[in-house]
């Protein structure tokens, strides 16, 4: 019995992620929006409320955290789980490059250009779910 919770915590471990790992270890895909980065940070944050159900975690949280910089105009959401470690599953970091003009970066370990496509559609004012 020890060997197989010593097996399983080494597992869960090992699936261990930061945000930085994310980021180090997958290529992230970025596109343009015109319109200001609170603008595209409202409406990532607003699809996520509406379309997201609740968690499937029998141990641990969903990690939602936000973190908004307006003396930078920039801001970066990081999701994902903790309960033995840290998995984090998405990174976006939404940063105005120009007055009407946010450039956002995407990074998550697969299909990417398949979520970094509806999230550009979000960012642009699509209502819709995946």
């Amino acid at each position: 019995m020890k060997r197989l919770f010593l097996v399983l915590a080494v597992v869960l471990l090992a699936a261990c992620s930061t945000p930085n790992d994310l980021k180090r270890d997958y290529p992230p895909v970025s596109f343009k929006v015109q319109s200001g980065y609170q603008l595209v940070l409202k409406r990532l944050v607003d699809q996520h409320q509406e379309c997201t159900s609740g968690p499937l975690l029998p141990i641990g949280q969903v990690i939602n955290d936000m973190q908004h910089y307006p003396d930078l105009r920039m801001a970066t959401i990081v999701r994902g789980a903790s309960g033995f470690g840290s998995q984090t599953h998405q990174v976006f970091e939404i940063r105005e490059t120009a007055p009407n003009e946010t450039t956002v970066s995407f990074t998550q370990r697969f299909a990417v250009a398949k979520f970094a496509a509806f999230y550009e559609r979000v960012a642009n004012g699509d209502k819709g779910c995946l």
